[in-house]
């Protein structure tokens, strides 16, 4: 993780013992979630980012190593090596 200016040169590296990386799926009730997104004004590039500004306590959760999004095709493969490893069909 490095902090860049414009022109992507890195500037800093933030100290990570505070950092977490967000995944998918967030979890919120379904109430608070729906007030989010009802303010047009909203930005955010997650669920949590556009609950934050309500007041909301919003909690990390380690998930561990293998709740991995898939988007590409690259990540299925890595998916059906992980279920297989579950399965022990190694």
């Amino acid at each position: 993780v490095k902090r860049v200016d414009a022109r992507a040169r890195v500037v800093g590296t933030p100290d990570r013992a505070s950092l977490w990386m967000a995944q998918t799926p967030q979890v919120f009730p379904a109430e608070v979630v729906r007030r989010a997104y009802a303010d047009e004004s909203a930005e955010g590039t997650d669920d949590a980012a556009l609950v934050e500004p309500l007041g909301v306590e919003v909690r990390m959760v380690d998930a561990g190593t293998e709740n991995f999004k898939v988007t590409r095709p690259v990540d299925v493969e890595l998916a059906e090596a992980v279920l297989r490893w579950r399965s022990g069909e190694r």
